[in-house]
């Protein structure tokens, strides 16, 4: 457990920093948090959207990662082989998720208007500013705007 959830840190530390989670564009942040000498864990997250259509996104494109986390989990919906099933029971992942969700009371962007997806794209466009680029990719830049 340990190690998954030092590989699924280090993936958001170092591969994952950007706005987005794999092919999840709605997260703007999240950590993995081991507490209680490693006997649990906390993850924290910030997110464009509904917390409907967070968990959708998650049981939809990364369960595998959420069952690799969280199974071990009292409550976690069953999975088997560590990764296949447990989040994918839309019903009980939802019913896990709210029984344990606390929304936080304090919470600070510096952009409140822009998603993720907005930040992302902005910052190509000033990373675009300052770079030399061949007609396509100018061409490609401009698309941005």
């Amino acid at each position: 457990m340990k190690i998954v959830l030092w590989g699924l840190n280090f993936a958001a530390h170092f591969i994952y920093n950007n706005g987005k989670l794999t092919v999840i564009d709605t997260i703007h942040f999240f950590r993995l948090v081991m507490l209680d000498q490693n006997r649990r864990v906390i993850f924290l997250s910030n997110y464009d959207g509904s917390l409907e259509s967070y968990m959708d996104d998650f049981i939809n494109k990364v369960a595998w990662g959420l069952n690799a986390a969280f199974s071990n989990g009292v409550g976690y919906p069953k999975t088997n082989w560590l990764i296949k099933n447990g989040a994918k029971d839309e019903q009980a992942f939802k019913a896990f998720i709210n029984e344990r969700q606390i929304v936080s009371q304090v919470w600070y962007t510096a952009y409140p208007s822009l998603s993720a997806v907005n930040l992302r794209n902005n910052a190509k466009i000033r990373e675009g500013l300052w770079c030399k680029m061949k007609t396509k990719d100018i061409e490609k830049w401009l698309q941005r705007f």
